[in-house]
């Protein structure tokens, strides 16, 4: 009989480790891309909001929300290009019961769009209307707020949310499904 050259166990232990290299490489890059769009939603760092909005709130006693931006300055440039504007979507309010439970009043709103268009968030409650200030989408897509409850105006109560974008001529709103309960 002819010997082999690796015994038959150790075949095998070579084997199942090289499976689970192979899984763990998955493992890792699925991670890697899902930490990708998680870290952008709850990193902030300051920016600068676009002042050229046009958006505006109907009680002037309400304060400009500085928004902020993990990991990207703020960009006023505008697309020169013509693409179709899509749908807003993300996580416009990062917690629907703001301060109920012993939450805290600060929010993070997300708002991803096709490139260079704006968006800026609408809050309604009866006929009173807040907006956060309207913001460039970087290249990624997407454009991020923090911003405090009381600092936005809002008062109790329950208010809809809706993400409006715009570009080049066209606009596009998205309902948020559930509504902002502030107490």
């Amino acid at each position: 009989m002819k010997k082999s050259f690796l015994s038959s166990p150790l075949k095998i232990a070579i084997f199942v480790f090289l499976i689970f290299v192979i899984v763990l490489t998955v493992l890792v890059i699925r991670h890697q891309n899902s930490n990708k769009i998680s870290s952008e939603t709850i990193k902030t760092v300051n920016s600068q909001p676009n002042t050229n909005s046009g958006s505006s709130s109907t009680n002037s006693s309400n304060k400009d929300v500085t928004p902020t931006n993990p990991d990207k300055p703020s960009t006023n440039s505008h697309s020169t290009t013509n693409d179709n504007l899509a749908a807003p979507y993300g996580s416009f309010v990062s917690n629907h019961k703001p301060g109920q439970n012993g939450s805290d009043l600060t929010e993070q709103s997300q708002c991803t769009t096709t490139h260079g268009a704006t968006c800026y968030i609408k809050f309604t409650q009866n006929n009173v209307e807040k907006t956060l200030p309207q913001q460039t989408i970087d290249s990624s897509g997407t454009t991020f707020w923090e911003w405090k409850i009381n600092e936005a105006g809002l008062t109790s109560g329950q208010w809809s949310v809706m993400v409006v974008a715009t570009l080049n001529g066209q606009t596009k709103t998205t309902k948020d499904q559930l509504t902002l309960e502030v107490k």
